[in-house]
């Protein structure tokens, strides 16, 4: 079951009405047109993610709520605009890095990387990168070998490492590490071929994962 162009009209309607009185009169809207194609999704992007790490957990509990967090926000609107799907190991009280996928009104995204690093892992992998470490190099040459994926994370205002090598500076100077495709390819995020293109994405990240995960571990 694959999303459609109701999925997001579903979650912009939503939206517009912010009520739960209309999201419960419109709950079999939401199950059929956002839920299940997330859930047949979450199951077809399984076995890639075994492929990476066996320890990387893929039930429905990956799936966000519809329902935001309002508590520490100034926008207090009842529903999201977008739906996601996270995937990484079970946390036990510690940050791993998570493959992801993101859709909404404009477009979709997916990767892998850190939600919030900590400081401890941010200096773990800058230290690998500064050292040249196996880990690293093979994360480096899988971005770079690619043209789907772009490092994110927010940049320091001025450069920290500036005797560092041109090609590492642009990984040191980060505040968070991840790598993302963004895409408005809606004929793909409505098709039966998305999940594949999820998977092997996933399975060409598995370097840039094991480089974070490493960090994950350490700290």
């Amino acid at each position: 079951m694959a999303f459609s162009e109701k999925s997001l009209a579903f979650l912009f309607e939503n939206r517009m009405h912010d009520s739960r009185a209309w999201y419960q009169e419109h709950k079999t809207q939401y199950q059929q047109y956002v839920a299940q194609p997330c859930k047949a999704l979450i199951q077809q992007v399984q076995p890639y993610l075994a492929q990476i790490d066996p320890q990387i957990s893929c039930t429905p509990r990956c799936m966000s709520r519809i329902y935001r967090d309002t508590r520490f926000s100034k926008d207090k609107s009842l529903f999201r605009t977008s739906f996601w799907c996270t995937f990484s190991r079970p946390r036990d009280g510690g940050e791993y890095p998570a493959f992801y996928f993101e859709a909404g009104q404009e477009g979709f995204s997916y990767g892998c990387g850190f939600y919030h690093a900590s400081t401890v892992q941010m200096q773990l992998l800058r230290q690998m990168i500064q050292e040249q470490s196996p880990s690293y190099l093979a994360a480096r040459q899988a971005m770079d070998s690619q043209q789907t994926f772009s490092l994110y994370g927010e940049l320091y205002k001025r450069n920290h490492f500036p005797d560092a090598p041109s090609e590492q500076q642009d990984w040191l100077n980060r505040r968070n590490m991840g790598a993302s495709c963004q895409s408005t390819d809606f004929p793909l995020l409505f098709s039966d071929a998305l999940p594949q293109v999820l998977g092997e994405g996933y399975v060409q990240l598995t370097p840039f994962y094991r480089f974070l995960l490493n960090a994950a571990e350490q700290a």
